[in-house]
């Protein structure tokens, strides 16, 4: 059995692009509002009456998609790109 390390675990910035855009766009179809709204988009069709009637069942599936897509985009953020707190000195105490 063969571990990772923590720094191999992690995808260098170049690569994790991509994978935060798709997590952004998972996330912005997937929130269970837009059914809501989609479904008075499609009011009169097929369509419409199948959300109408499995809507508890799309509203989980698209909470738990979008709940995962959020997840992803927190995991592929870069936390070494933070701005500094000016007049910090280094021991984390303030001065005063």
């Amino acid at each position: 059995m063969t571990g990772i390390s923590p720094a191999q675990s992690h995808a260098p910035p170049e690569t994790r692009e991509p994978q935060r855009r798709l997590a952004a766009l998972g996330a912005i179809l997937t929130c269970p509002c837009h059914a809501v709204g989609l479904m008075f988009v499609m009011s009169g069709t097929a369509l419409g009456a199948f959300l109408f009637r499995h809507l508890t069942v799309i509203m989980l599936v698209l909470g738990a998609l979008f709940l995962f897509s959020c997840w992803l985009l927190w995991q592929t953020r870069d936390s070494n790109r933070s701005c500094p707190i000016p007049d910090r000195p280094d021991d984390g105490h303030v001065q005063g």
